[in-house]
């Protein structure tokens, strides 16, 4: 899975299984094993709280310690922060958020040089996943 993630072109790989197999724990030792890869660093995004996917941005940001202003989104907020970043984005339990996936794609797109490795019980059904 390391070669995987680190693969030119894999800027999205979700690792699927049933509940209580490992994929968290999983995903923390693969993000370990490359953390050299990405320099700017990486964060830790638990969304097993998380209960509507509007607060998928919220629980991002806060992961990222990035504030929210008046003058900008919270999305805008968190793209300028990751968006020449080589960063590692770990979100995990992502199946009961599914609706929030789009809003992925679109971090991805702004923020060229960003990485997700998602943990969930369904794949996230977005284009470019692994």
């Amino acid at each position: 899975m390391a070669t995987l993630i680190q693969r030119e072109g894999a800027r999205l790989v979700t690792l699927t299984g049933a509940g209580g197999v490992g994929k968290t724990r999983f995903a923390l030792a693969v993000a370990g094993e490359i953390a050299a890869a990405f320099p700017d660093g990486a964060a830790f995004v638990g969304l097993a709280p998380v209960a509507e996917p509007t607060l998928v941005t919220s629980a991002i940001a806060q992961a990222l310690s990035v504030r929210e202003v008046a003058s900008e989104s919270l999305a805008n907020r968190i793209v300028t922060f990751l968006r020449d970043k080589r960063f590692l984005l770990l979100l995990d339990n992502f199946e009961h958020l599914l609706l929030a996936a789009p809003g992925i794609t679109t971090l991805l797109v702004a923020c060229p040089r960003l990485t997700v490795l998602a943990t969930s019980r369904e794949r996230l059904r977005l284009s470019g996943e692994h």
